[in-house]
């Protein structure tokens, strides 16, 4: 698990990955969901399909899923609303494309 300061860090990293498997990157909320958005639209097409971003919520310390599926079943039992978060995401790839 790679934990990063913001999503704003993720294109950065992409760019210098060598795209190993199940590398799973944590960020915080932000203030607004606008970088989240910013990031699908700019990125999502050249995000490795066996990565995962999982957005932490420190206040309220819950995980939440934003891109990638969780293959296994215990992690994904672990996060507070993944279909809650995959709803959005949905919402926001229509918005997006």
């Amino acid at each position: 698990i790679l934990i990063l300061p913001s999503i704003k860090f993720v294109p950065r990293f992409l760019r210098n990955s060598d795209e190993s498997e199940n590398t799973v990157i944590a960020v915080p909320t932000e203030r607004t969901p606008a970088p989240f958005i910013s990031f699908f639209r700019e990125h999502a097409e050249e995000f490795p399909s066996e990565w995962r971003i999982w957005v932490v919520d420190t206040e309220r310390k819950a995980v939440n899923p934003f891109l990638g599926r969780e293959e296994d079943e215990e992690i994904e039992r672990n996060f507070e609303n993944p279909m809650q978060a995959r709803k959005a995401l949905s919402v926001w790839m229509r918005k997006a494309f």
